[in-house]
């Protein structure tokens, strides 16, 4: 670690010192578990070329920006996190092996465990290649236009956000649109947990509201065009993604979201409490989830020292 992850470390923990050591450490233990260090010469060249993750804009202060775009991630078919939807043709390829119920979780947990080590990759090749310089941060951005059940993955996410405790003081700021239901509420009862620093991080934006927060944060030439801006996005050439405020961008979120408010309203006590353990979890320390080593084969789940 340099001189400046250790200070924001301490920043991180306060200034207090016993805690700052503890909290350095189980980053250092979490590194050696998943083979940090041989992340970056992985090959990631097929989850890269679906656009879905990219860290090719800076805002105003010179942040790199991150864009999930959520409508372009698929989940691993085994996932128990992909819902059915209603209505779906079936499917009429040739059959594959059914896997045991054992096959199907390894199956899984491989998916989220290499797109983890995606989502790490992208972070480190964008300080070796200084599209993310080492004194500046991380605006996030999850672009959920165009997306579907089927684009949804909460183990993934469980794992992206439980890995972050060891990344302190590098995340500027979080967007997160469109807003539905079930977002906002699970957001009115996450929000409780956090610090007041990290809920004034976190920004739930309505469809209306993209184009002037983005902007305001953002030059036009570093602005995507379906956010407002000139910057082109070349994977819309693979996967294109509806321009906000338009009739095609309107029409898909119409559909996810009356399909979201189905449930959401039926669901919301349940989404809520997982959204309580995930966070009151992680914020313990207690879940760390399992990563694939170098090679993807997935490794015992790890228990970092409490930091609190």
């Amino acid at each position: 670690m340099s001189d400046l992850d250790l200070k924001r470390f301490h920043s991180a923990n306060k200034g207090h010192s016993n805690h700052a050591l503890k909290h350095v450490q189980a980053a250092l233990d979490w590194r050696n578990t998943i083979n940090y260090n041989s992340i970056l010469s992985e090959d990631f060249s097929a989850l890269e070329a679906t656009g879905k993750l990219t860290i090719e804009c800076t805002d105003g202060q010179q942040n790199a920006v991150m864009i999930w775009q959520q409508s372009r991630h698929t989940p691993s078919p085994s996932s128990p996190s992909v819902p059915s939807v209603a209505g779906s043709t079936p499917n009429t390829a040739p059959s594959t092996p059914k896997l045991s119920h054992r096959e199907s979780k390894e199956a899984a947990q491989a998916a989220i465990d290499r797109n983890l080590r995606f989502f790490l990759y992208t972070i480190l090749r964008a300080y070796a290649t200084h599209r993310l310089r080492s004194d500046n941060k991380l605006v996030v951005i999850i672009d959920r236009i165009g997306m579907t059940p089927a684009n949804y993955d909460q183990p993934l996410g469980k794992a992206i956000i439980a890995c972050m405790q060891y990344f302190p003081e590098q995340f500027e700021a979080y967007y997160v649109f469109p807003k539905n239901a079930v977002l906002m509420v699970a957001w009115k009862v996450t929000r409780v947990f956090l610090d007041p620093v990290t809920v004034a991080r976190i920004k739930l934006l309505g469809e209306g509201e993209v184009k002037a927060t983005l902007g305001a944060i953002m030059p036009q030439n570093e602005l995507l065009v379906r956010y407002g801006g000139t910057k082109i996005d070349p994977y819309d050439a693979v996967a294109p993604v509806p321009i906000i405020g338009s009739k095609t961008s309107a029409g898909s979120n119409q559909a996810v979201d009356d399909d979201d408010e189905q449930d959401d309203f039926v669901d919301a006590d349940d989404a809520a409490d997982e959204e309580i353990l995930d966070i009151g979890s992680v914020r313990e320390g207690k879940a760390t989830p399992s990563l694939a080593t170098g090679n993807d084969s997935a490794c015992s789940p790890t228990s970092p020292a409490q930091l609190q």
